[in-house]
C-alpha cells in the first residue's frame, strides 16, 4: 500500500493512468465543477496543485476550507488504496474515503452482474435523503417488468405534490447522474461508489449497444445483450429498462424510452 501521507509529504507518486483519472472521481460534489472550470481537470493535476498551494483554492469562488480539507482526505484515501504495483485500487478507495461500495461482492460473469442488480437498486434508493427522489427511483427508473408510475401521479401523490414538469426534471437529473457514475467515473456528493468490476460491464455493455440501430425494440436488444452475457433472455427481461435508461441517457433512443414509459421521458 502507499501511505505516503499526502499532507504532509505533498505530491501523490500516482502511476500515469491514474494520474489521468477525471477529479470527479474523488467524489468531492458539486466543488468538483468549479476545480474543473478552473483547469484542474485530473487527479494529478489536483494532487500537484496540493502540493504547490493548496489553500490558492480558497481563491476560487464557491471553494472554502471545508472544500480543500475534504479534497486533503479523498486524497490521502487514494494514497492509502495504492496497491505494490503503483496502481489505484479504487474499490479500497471507497472503502478508505467512507463512502458506500456496491455491489458488496466483485463480479465476475454476467451471471453475477445480474444477480448484483437487485442489491445495487437498494443501495442506490437507500442513499437518497429526498423522498421525491426515492419515489421516483422506486416507481420510474427501477421498476423492473412492473408498471411504472406516471409523471403525473407521482407529483399528484407526493407528500408536497409537485408538477409534471419537476418530476420529469427529477428523473433526468437522477438518471443523467447514474448514467455518469456507471459509465464515465463522473460522481458528485452521493456517497455510493460502484465497485469496478460491476462498472467494467457496464462499459462493455454500453460498447455493444451504441451499435445497435436507432429503431430497434427493447426487445431485441436485450436479446443481443443476454448473448454477451452468457444468461438467458427471461433473466435478463427485468433488467432492461433500468439498463437501457442508463445506457441511453443523452435521449439518443427515443423509441425506447417511449416503449419503457409509455411517456415522454
Amino acid at each position: 500500500m502507499g501511505n505516503r501521507n499526502i499532507t504532509e509529504a505533498g505530491k501523490l507518486a500516482l502511476n500515469p493512468e491514474d494520474s489521468q483519472r477525471p477529479i470527479f472521481l474523488l467524489h468531492l460534489g458539486t466543488k468538483a465543477n468549479i476545480l474543473f472550470d478552473s483547469g484542474i481537470r485530473t487527479i494529478g493535476e489536483l494532487s500537484e496543485r496540493m502540493l504547490s498551494d493548496g489553500h490558492s483554492l480558497a481563491r476560487l469562488s464557491g471553494i472554502g476550507e471545508a472544500t480543500i480539507q475534504l479534497t486533503r482526505r479523498r486524497l490521502a484515501a487514494v494514497d492509502k488504496a495504492q496497491r505494490a504495483d503503483g496502481f489505484v485500487d479504487w474499490d479500497d478507495f471507497a472503502v478508505k474515503a467512507g463512502l458506500v461500495l456496491t455491489p458488496s461482492s466483485a463480479v465476475g460473469s454476467g451471471a453475477a452482474f445480474l444477480s448484483a442488480l437487485p442489491e445495487v437498486y437498494e443501495h442506490i434508493k437507500e442513499t437518497r435523503g429526498n423522498e421525491l427522489s426515492r419515489r421516483v427511483l422506486s416507481d420510474r427508473l427501477l421498476v423492473g417488468d412492473r408498471r411504472s408510475s406516471t409523471m403525473e401521479e407521482i407529483g399528484d401523490q407526493s407528500a408536497s405534490p409537485v408538477t409534471r414538469e419537476r418530476v420529469r426534471q427529477l428523473q433526468r437529473g437522477l438518471q443523467k447522474e447514474l448514467s455518469n457514475a456507471l459509465l464515465d467515473d463522473t460522481y458528485g456528493a452521493n456517497p455510493l461508489h460502484f465497485r469496478t468490476s460491476f462498472v467494467e460491464y457496464w462499459k462493455l455493455i454500453r460498447r455493444e449497444l451504441v451499435k445497435g440501430a436507432a429503431n430497434t425494440s427493447l426487445k431485441f436488444i436485450g436479446l443481443g445483450l443476454a448473448e454477451l452475457l452468457s444468461v438467458k433472455y427471461g433473466d435478463l427481461e427485468p433488467h432492461m429498462p433500468f439498463i437501457a435508461l442508463v445506457i441511453f441517457s443523452d435521449r439518443s433512443r427515443q423509441t425506447i424510452l417511449w416503449e419503457i414509459f409509455g411517456d415522454q421521458a
